[in-house]
């Protein structure tokens, strides 16, 4: 089969290596149709970023099932899936509580070990579930970068009739806007420096829009006066100034997601966080 190989350096090459084969009864094969490239692959690839060297990125991919361990009953050949890339211990407190995120000792599909860049990938079934028969199956790739931003609405309990502000209009805060006027926000705002990204964002349903190259944070706090109360704010771009944009705007009582991979480190000024 082929795969995208990384290599140091931002060297990415096509090899040819053996489609994997299934070694346990619990797992299954999955012939990758789609597999989306994160925002978090890309220090991976030109940063060196990676835990290791050469690795096959990509964990946001679905594709169908092309074969299954002996204890899979519940899957077959030919099925439509995603899959979920982390692979928590089961075992630590963290994860006896329900904190799989939280696993101090986790492994991760396309990131820690090789990943959805290839042809073939062989997963636990239970990092996998069967996608809609009427799903298109590259839709099936954007489950999880979805779910991204679902989590962080289920932490806040929801995001219904409160006022939801999406920092960031990438990939997840576009997906998270959607998300937002689907489970019944109040009102949606989208903030980025990109016009483009904020015309996509006010077609997926943000009622607002605010080009942070354009406005300060002043300006914005004004015009969000009237939405200043029961407020979630995501932020999802993932950078310093943006975290400290969020923090700035916020309301009274406001709740405060951070989202995005930082890659650089934070500095809050002391005018920046009185306001916390």
């Amino acid at each position: 089969m082929k795969s995208v190989v990384n290599d140091t350096d931002g060297i990415v090459r096509v090899a040819e290596s053996v489609i994997p084969e299934i070694k346990h009864q619990d797992e299954v094969r999955v012939k990758i149709a789609s597999s989306g490239l994160c925002g978090s692959d890309l220090p991976r690839i030109f940063k060196n970023g990676a835990h290791y060297y050469p690795i096959t990125l990509g964990h946001e991919f679905s594709g169908y099932i092309d074969a299954v361990g002996s204890g899979v009953d519940d899957l077959h050949p030919g099925d439509a899936v995603a899959c979920v890339p982390l692979l928590p211990c089961f075992t630590c407190p963290e994860c006896l509580k329900g904190f799989y995120s939280q696993c101090a000792k986790y492994d991760f599909i396309g990131s820690r070990r090789d990943g959805g860049f290839a042809e073939y990938i062989v997963v636990k079934r239970k990092n996998v579930f069967a996608l809609p028969t009427d799903m298109p199956i590259e839709d099936g790739a954007f489950i999880e970068p979805i779910t991204v931003g679902l989590h962080a609405f289920h932490l806040a309990q929801g995001c219904e009739n409160k006022n939801v502000i999406i920092i960031g209009a990438g990939t997840i805060g576009l997906l998270a806007i959607q998300c937002a006027v689907a489970l019944g926000a109040k009102s949606v705002t989208a903030i980025d420096i990109s016009s483009e990204k904020l015309a996509l964002a006010k077609s997926f349903g943000a009622m607002q829009t605010f080009n942070s190259s354009e406005m300060s944070a002043p300006q914005m706090q004004s015009v969000l006066r009237e939405l200043r109360f029961n407020q979630l704010i995501l932020e999802t771009a993932g950078v310093p100034q943006t975290v400290e944009l969020a923090v700035e705007i916020a309301g009274p009582h406001a709740q405060l997601a951070l989202v995005g991979t930082l890659h650089q480190d934070l500095h809050l000024t002391s005018a920046t966080f009185g306001k916390i």
